[in-house]
């Protein structure tokens, strides 16, 4: 597992279709299937939508490594599918910002569900495209009729259809969570 300490976000991530510019050595990185990117937020580039400095945001499935677009003595590590993930302070003071690792050190458990960067580019562009909705505000529970009621679980059932268009996936598979 390579782990790498970045200033590029998601959506960078997926337009290069991978990370780069590293310096490594492309045949030890090459021996690696996985690579994890690691929040790197320097204080001019603190964002709101972004994961805290040090926390991991995902898990790439290593398809090759390539020279990068940018730097042509720098390395590009191409994803064929991704995970999004979310695990603060898994990034240690580490000296370079290349570390060959392992899940256990960097502190990301469970089991990670990947997805084409194909399809993650797709939701995105599915999120993007809902942010201009204005949101609809929650009725309290006393407010709530069955017409409400009905309304909603079929936004919630045409939403899980959508998901799992986007990511090829059964609406079985889609679990929706809202906690008030």
């Amino acid at each position: 597992m390579i782990a790498v300490l970045t200033e590029r976000t998601l959506d960078r991530v997926l337009s290069d279709g991978g990370t780069a510019a590293w310096t490594l050595n492309r045949s030890v990185a090459r021996r690696h299937r996985y690579v994890v990117c690691v929040r790197s937020a320097p204080f001019t580039s603190k964002s709101e939508d972004a994961p805290p400095h040090g926390s991991a945001f995902l898990i790439g499935r290593i398809q090759d490594i390539v020279t990068a677009p940018e730097n042509s003595k720098k390395w590009l590590i191409r994803f064929s599918s991704i995970s999004p993930i979310l695990f603060h302070n898994s990034w240690k003071k580490w000296r370079n910002p290349v570390k060959y690792t392992s899940l256990e050190e960097l502190g990301i458990t469970g089991s990670h569900k990947f997805f084409s960067v194909r399809s993650l580019r797709a939701r995105n562009n599915l999120i993007k495209s809902n942010q201009s909705v204005p949101s609809k505000s929650v009725p309290s529970k006393q407010e709530t009729s069955f017409n409400d009621i009905q309304i909603q679980k079929n936004a919630i059932e045409d939403a899980k259809s959508k998901l799992a268009n986007v990511f090829g996936v059964s609406v079985d598979a889609i679990e929706i969570n809202i906690k008030l």
